[in-house]
């Protein structure tokens, strides 16, 4: 197993965004967080491939000081259907929208793979958005995810916090060839529905680690958490990770790096 963040870090007070960023990368590391992510807040349309980039520079140099290798540093694009959502919300123009911005995605991922990303987060929190007899809204979801993901080989991975998905469904979810996905099962608990169906040869990241509160977390629940993930399909450990419930950037920094510890233990077995 491994550990991870899913969202934004908190910011200290006064700092510009490329101390916000070593920070953010700093306290993983010491963390020893096994898939770390950049940490900040992502405006829809920011360009991913430069984040990226400068989040590696960053922490090669933090590993470096360290004497340490520097661990996997995932990329984090927002999803189509997710930007889609934004605007406008005649349904034609969104649907013209949200394609656009899928073959545009598709762009920046082929990008970030040829850059060296070995995984990148789609976030698509507006799948938990689609009720439960939404047929268009699921149909123009699946599209989108298709297009997002046409032609290319790396390790993406659909994420999904601040709830459930389970309007969207496991035929939107597992239709596109994802390698992974994470659920926010603090915000969302229902998320279980539909990460029983994953497919067994692809990864679960289970949001266990509630980013709402500065209280702990009950280590019981996060290993039970883990091990039934592994149960399900006969998955294996080896294809389940545990991360934050979503960003932990309105808690206090203290508390944020007790949350990355108890997050770390857990997946560690300890």
């Amino acid at each position: 197993m491994f550990a991870t963040i899913l969202g934004p870090y908190p910011r200290p007070v006064g700092v510009d965004a490329e101390a916000a960023l070593r920070v953010a990368l700093e306290d993983q590391l010491e963390a020893n967080v096994g898939l770390l992510a950049d940490g900040r807040v992502m405006a829809p349309g920011a360009d991913a491939v430069a984040a990226w980039r400068s989040a590696v520079a960053c922490l090669e140099q933090l590993a470096a000081e360290r004497g340490l290798e520097p661990p996997p540093l995932k990329a984090r694009v927002i999803g189509p259907y997710s930007l889609g959502r934004l605007g406008d919300r005649a349904v034609a123009a969104r649907r013209k929208r949200t394609l656009a911005a899928a073959e545009a995605g598709n762009a920046v991922l082929d990008t970030l793979l040829a850059a060296g990303a070995t995984v990148i987060q789609v976030e698509e929190d507006g799948l938990r958005l689609i009720g439960h007899g939404d047929d268009a809204e699921r149909d123009l979801a699946a599209v989108a995810l298709r297009r997002l993901t046409a032609n290319l080989t790396g390790h993406l991975s659909l994420s999904v916090a601040g709830g459930d998905p389970c309007g969207a469904g496991s035929g939107v979810l597992y239709d596109a060839p994802f390698s992974s996905h994470v659920f926010d099962l603090m915000l969302g608990p229902e998320g279980w529905r539909v990460a029983r169906d994953a497919p067994a040869e692809r990864g679960l990241i289970v949001g266990v680690v509630d980013c709402r509160t500065i209280d702990p977390d009950d280590a019981g629940v996060s290993a039970w958490a883990a091990y039934y993930a592994a149960s399900l399909g006969g998955r294996g450990l080896d294809r389940v990770g545990l991360a934050s419930s979503m960003g932990l950037e309105s808690l206090p920094r203290e508390a944020a790096r007790r949350k990355l510890g108890a997050l770390v233990a857990a997946a560690a077995g300890r």
